[in-house]
């Protein structure tokens, strides 16, 4: 729970610090983009310290060109 914390506390300063300048440039798509990613990243890195089984995203890409890829191997075979 410690490292958790510790992390929220990072990202915390991580985000203070370059929304800052962002801001002061008026960079509106820019800090959206900025605050969506910190937002996944430090999501899921909370999730792997606590131990979460999180699914392999080679996995969804294997699923999505399976069917192709036999379809290929059927044709030229």
């Amino acid at each position: 729970m410690i490292a958790i914390v510790i992390v929220l506390l990072v990202v915390s300063a991580i985000s203070w610090y370059e929304l800052r300048s962002l801001r002061g440039q008026g960079k509106g798509k820019e800090i959206t983009v900025f605050l969506a990613l910190m937002a996944a990243g430090s999501t899921l890195f909370s999730m792997q310290l606590t131990q979460v089984d999180l699914p392999n995203p080679l996995r969804m890409a294997m699923i999505l060109f399976e069917p192709l890829s036999n379809a290929i191997f059927a044709m030229l075979s």
